[in-house]
């Protein structure tokens, strides 16, 4: 695959030269095909805070956007990078590329924070996260992001917010782009995006390939490790995806099938790392989605399957150890959306989910073929399965009266889990248009995370007799919308209980876990959005966690584990005829990583530089340079230190 991509690769760059002289030749010069990322604008019609489509300006919903043109300019590798630049949203990357990767929103957990693929949930049913790093930018179209509490309208996990990836769909046949990337130390990623079809039957196929040493020396952090180099380190990732869209007569259908292959080497904290550890793992996702638009609605009926396989091994004396885990996911949705009388919107849905998870011999230093292993609260099984489903209704009523400066909504949602009472999840808002340019925005819902089958059924660990994390979600804020700046403001808290931490069961260090914690977040979030001339724009944010403490007894009144002091991003750019420039910097406080508040990390910035070049209406060259700073202890997570100052060249036609 890697040779085929690279000889398309020169191909298409020489066809594509060729094909523009030819077309300008004979019919003058050909429009731009690559639009220029633009701003958050009010009337944006978004798809994730209602479940439908809404018009930004209609919601109470704190909602942002990152369009593909946005990812590329950020030099985003991953859904992960991009996200660092929307208030409230916080990311974990356990070292450089390919390294599991989570996002959390407004103080929450990773697991608190639900991630969908074109409107179906993604994060995994064992570990209840979503690894960003199994999902790379070049298969995105663009990213929606909800926050606050969302649990009314989908249920397990949305208690920080949503993340909704929209993946790249089949618009237009003839159409055909690649991209080639140079980076640190030979890193090389290659890419192609192919549509072709009739009008009524599209498809589009995305393939992309990566690979990375990823051999770096890094300072000594304090107390916690001393220098040295970063080997075993390395990563190669294979990713494809096909979008077919069709209309069966009033019906639009979509299908996507989308298939991650990734083998990297697992060093572990630099503190105790691991030169033999390695880690393979295989994603496949498919989703197939049917819309029949009526009168005053739409009804729209979405299939999910997701399958994991990972494959974890360490053959380091003196206790090798060899783990595989499989697990999968499938979910079925109905929605409903219709008009009820003027203003009036009501949307009504069926959800359900079911989630298998194996594990096999995990850390038992024995091959494949030993003696049964039992699920904890399970039977003993060979190898250890564990299998959890949930369904639930919603229905939300939104109310915009013709003329008014209100609009309002409020929702419910009854979700039934397996062996667990079930759930009345209510949430309501409101929109206030004080003039045409300024809103006030008031949100209250509750929300849950149903605990993940490793914290129910994983053997010798889990606890079967886990209840739901419960929390109280809501903000207020501020909205202002001019002609050429967007700002907002806004207050945000969340009050959990019943959250799910690990306790020590014996004197040996095992752990299992149980409902025993407390949690209080307040915060302040503030964006600003402003074009600068007629070919400029500036966006920055700022969201102080002013607090995020733990209130259980053990920790009362400590900081919650890795919620920072506050995070900021800066993102300009400005187009000069065939030129652009950009500067991204992201900010990230202090923050504990630990419980007990004993291990600080400092704060970090990281800066990004970049210099894109448009040869010509086809082709673009871009250099970037990241981490001006060359500080390589802006890490996320203890242990896991960075990539220094790089430089990477990209040359891609039709972006």
């Amino acid at each position: 695959m890697k040779n085929l991509l690279c000889v398309a690769l020169a191909a298409a760059v020489a066809c594509q030269l060729a094909a523009t002289a030819a077309a300008e030749s004979l019919f003058g010069p050909q429009p731009n095909p690559t639009a220029s990322p633009q701003p958050r604008r009010i009337g944006q019609v978004i798809v994730t805070a209602a479940r439908h489509r809404t018009l930004l300006d209609e919601t109470p919903r704190d909602v942002w956007t990152l369009s593909g043109a946005d990812l590329i300019r950020l030099g985003a590798a991953t859904a992960a990078d991009a996200l660092r630049f929307i208030p409230g949203a916080v990311v974990a990357q356990y070292g450089p590329y390919g390294s599991l990767a989570t996002v959390a929103l407004r103080g929450a957990s990773s697991e608190q924070t639900l991630v969908l693929i074109n409107g179906q949930p993604a994060n995994e049913g064992d570990t209840g996260v979503f690894d960003f790093s199994s999902l790379p930018t070049n298969l995105i179209a663009r990213i929606e992001v909800v926050e606050g509490g969302a649990s009314t309208l989908y249920g397990s996990a949305a208690v920080g917010g949503v993340i909704n990836i929209i993946t790249k769909q089949a618009v237009s046949g003839g159409n055909l782009n690649l991209f080639g990337q140079w980076g640190y130390q030979g890193a090389f990623t290659r890419g192609l995006g192919l549509t072709f079809g009739a009008p009524n039957l599209l498809t589009r196929i995305d393939a992309q390939t990566a690979s990375a040493a990823n051999v770096f020396a890094y300072p000594a952090y304090g107390a916690f490790y001393p220098a040295g180099v970063r080997t075993n380190d390395d990563v190669k990732t294979e990713d494809t995806a096909v979008n077919v869209n069709a209309h069966l007569g009033s019906v639009a259908a979509g299908l996507m099938l989308q298939n991650d292959a990734e083998d990297l080497g697992a060093p572990g904290t630099a503190s105790a790392p691991s030169g033999l550890a390695r880690q393979i793992r295989i994603y496949q996702r498919a989703e197939a989605d049917f819309d029949l638009p009526l009168r005053d609605g739409d009804i729209d009926v979405a299939f999910g399957s997701s399958g994991r396989r990972l494959h974890f091994y360490d053959p380091t004396p003196p206790f090798p150890y060899d783990t595989q885990g499989n697990a999968t996911s499938r979910s079925a949705a109905v929605r409903a959306t219709l008009g009820a009388g003027r203003g009036n919107v009501v949307t009504a849905g069926y959800d359900v989910r079911a989630d298998v998870a194996l594990f096999d011999y995990a850390f038992t230093g024995l091959p494949y073929a030993g003696s049964p292993v039992a699920c904890a609260g399970l039977p003993v099984s060979h190898p250890c399965v564990a299998r959890d489903a949930r369904g639930a209704v919603y229905l939300q009523d939104e109310l915009a009266p013709p003329g008014s400066r209100l609009v309002v909504w409020a929702g419910v949602r009854r979700e039934t889990a397996s062996g667990a009472t079930p759930l009345n999840v209510p949430g309501a808002g409101a929109v206030v248009h004080l003039s045409h340019a300024l809103d006030v925005t008031l949100n209250y819902g509750r929300s849950f995370r149903s605990p993940n089958l490793d914290e129910l059924y994983y053997p010798g660990y889990g606890n079967v007799h886990l209840a739901p994390e419960y929390a109280a979600a809501f903000d207020a804020g501020l909205r202002e919308h001019g002609a050429a700046s967007n700002a907002t403001l806004a207050y945000f808290g969340q009050d959990t209980e019943n959250l799910i931490i690990n306790r020590p069961i014996d004197a040996f260090g095992d752990v299992e876990p149980f409902n025993v914690s407390r949690a209080r977040v307040r915060g302040l979030e503030f964006s600003l959005q402003r074009d600068v001339g007629h070919d400029g724009h500036a966006a920055l944010t700022y969201t102080d966690y002013l607090r995020a403490v733990d209130l259980t007894p053990q920790f009362a009144g400590n900081r919650l584990l890795y919620r920072p002091s506050s995070t900021a991003s800066l993102d300009a750019w400005v187009d000069r005829g065939p030129w652009s420039y950009g500067l991204q910097s992201v900010f990230v406080g202090r923050r504990f990583a630990d419980e007990a508040n004993t291990e600080l990390l400092r704060p970090y910035v990281m800066t990004g530089i970049h210099v894109r070049r448009r040869i010509n209406r086809s082709l673009a060259l871009t250099v970037r340079l990241d981490n001006l700073e060359n500080n390589h202890n802006a890490e996320d997570v203890l242990g896991y230190p960075v990539l220094g100052r790089t430089l990477t060249l990209r040359l891609a036609t039709r972006e």
